[in-house]
């Protein structure tokens, strides 16, 4: 369920449907986040002093994770929420983390990335793995320490477990450096995984790759909607796209 960033984001309704369907499993999108992208209103929340069950009452993020504590069909996804907050607004950040894992504990948060938004998301990552609370925050507001343990939880144990996959690392190995001439002998993967909709007899596709020779040589579908949006945000902007993650950066 997308419940964030925007008028969307009350909690209300959701602990009704959790009674209602205890059979289904309800991942609330962005946790409520009121603020569209941008968290210079949660951090004035927090600057406020106003408590919520004695930790800060972002709006309406507080009030979601402590509505539904009590519903074990109730997850929390991050997304937009650390992907906002981490480098910009790491006070912030660290109230937000320090709420959900309080009230929902590690094994009710999922992982999110809203990647399309974002650029590659090996960065949040890398910021998730490296996320410690202060300890004035945790002895004062009550939270608990995020160990790794629980961050393997959170980046993928949970949504496995969500998706009825086995999580067993034994069951996994590392990619080969030569997967993809592995790949390219079998025609129908290779149309699946390269979103391939041409038919037998349709002439090969056109593509102008900005992105490098691997890129520009594979033809692929996905390499001509990459083209078409780039000649289109051309002609509208004139300016092409990059893969640099834009936004407000705090200097002060």
């Amino acid at each position: 369920m997308h419940k964030g960033l925007g008028e969307s984001a009350f909690a209300d309704d959701i602990p009704a449907a959790a009674a209602a369907f205890p059979g289904v499993n309800f991942v609330i999108y962005h946790s409520c986040i009121r603020p569209a992208f941008f968290a210079y209103d949660a951090l004035q929340d927090v600057k406020s002093g106003r408590m919520r069950d004695g930790v800060p009452d972002i709006k309406d993020t507080t009030q979601f994770a402590q509505l539904v504590a009590p519903y074990p069909n109730v997850y929390a996804e991050l997304g937009t929420i650390f992907a906002s907050t981490v480098v910009t607004f790491p006070t912030v950040c660290a109230h937000l983390m320090g709420i959900l894992f309080k009230y929902l504990g590690a094994d009710r948060i999922v992982w999110g990335t809203d990647s399309t938004f974002y650029g590659s998301p090996q960065w949040q990552i890398e910021a998730f793995w490296r996320l410690q609370l202060p300890e004035e925050f945790r002895r004062r507001f009550g939270y608990p320490e995020i160990t790794p343990e629980m961050k393997r939880k959170v980046l993928g144990l949970n949504s496995a477990r969500l998706y009825g996959l086995n999580p067993d690392p034994a069951r996994y190995t590392e990619v080969p450096g030569d997967y993809s001439s592995r790949m390219s002998g079998d025609a129908q993967l290779m149309k699946t995984m390269e979103y391939d909709d041409r038919l037998p007899n349709d002439p090969p596709m056109k593509t102008s790759s900005p992105y490098g020779v691997a890129a520009a040589d594979r033809q692929d579908r996905l390499e001509t909607l990459r083209a078409e949006y780039r000649e289109e945000a051309g002609t509208r902007f004139g300016v092409p796209r990059s893969n640099r993650r834009e936004g407000w950066i705090r200097v002060r």
